[in-house]
């Protein structure tokens, strides 16, 4: 009898299953079962990554009009949704892939209708000459997924570096910080003041009008912590004028990204004048 070849991760590294394999089959129960009950939490799956993507989702200066080649961009992480588009495009092919065997998959394959019935075929893809390579396939897009459903959020860029090098020439990398970090160094080795950086990109946003939610997500990489709940308190408080309305439908109030930060600094000085009498 043959082994299963399925590639799985130990404390060695990822190494082949190599158990035994029943009689016409290429790939072992254990890994079959396996695949089957992750297949079933697919919908569970991509609701995480959504999730995931909601919360770390960033726009970019550059997408929203700056031309200049200089703009640094406004954080964005697409590692989630990256991982549920993998994993989608994984699913369909393969399931694509049996049904041209079987002709079973039926006529609207939504991502329930498709781990289903990936799961249900679990047993014809053991039975496959292929089978080990669609359940790596499969599983190595599911493990994506859940590493990024539960990676903790990622750096944010600050810039192109921008150093002069040894040879003449500029550091045209982007320079990244992990949030909380005061120093962020570039792969030329220069070193960059985090506060300073985020500085220059807040002012390079000023002009920019976004919706709320947008708004709030972009400058909360760079150290701004708004609410789209806040801004519209600041609107029906008349602390807060909208910029305009969003062309797309349904259309959404915009709001200058400097007024928004007027307000956040006018604030935060209001607290320190507070607290200067108790600490004295």
């Amino acid at each position: 009898m043959s082994t299963c070849p399925v590639p799985i991760r130990s404390r060695y590294g990822v190494v082949a299953c190599d158990k035994t394999c029943p009689p016409g089959m290429t790939v072992c129960g254990d890994c079959a079962n396996a695949l089957a009950i992750r297949l079933l939490y697919v919908p569970l799956t991509l609701a995480a990554l959504e999730d995931a993507w909601l919360k770390a989702q960033r726009f970019s200066v550059r997408s929203l009009g700056a031309t200049s080649s200089e703009e640094a961009p406004v954080p964005f992480n697409d590692r989630a949704g990256s991982a549920a588009r993998t994993l989608r495009s994984a699913l369909l092919a393969i399931a694509t892939t049996l049904a041209a065997a079987t002709g079973r998959l039926g006529p609207v394959p939504t991502d329930v209708g498709l781990a289903r019935y990936l799961a249900q075929a679990v047993p014809t893809l053991r039975a496959r000459h292929d089978g080990p390579t669609l359940v790596a396939q499969l599983s190595a897009a599911l493990d994506d997924a859940d590493r990024s459903c539960d990676r903790p959020a990622d750096r944010v860029p600050l810039g192109r570096c921008r150093q002069s090098l040894e040879d003449g020439r500029t550091c045209d990398a982007t320079v990244y910080a992990a949030r909380g970090q005061d120093v962020a160094r570039c792969a030329c080795g220069a070193e960059h003041d985090v506060r300073a950086r985020r500085a220059a990109l807040l002012g390079r946003a000023e002009h920019l009008d976004l919706p709320a939610t947008q708004l709030a997500r972009a400058i909360d990489g760079l150290g701004v912590e708004v609410t789209p709940k806040q801004i519209d308190n600041w609107v029906q408080r008349g602390r807060l004028t909208p910029a305009g309305m969003t062309s797309t439908r349904p259309a959404r109030r915009t709001y200058r990204v400097g007024d928004v930060l007027d307000i956040v600094n006018a604030d935060a000085a209001r607290r320190e004048a507070r607290a200067r009498p108790a600490s004295a």
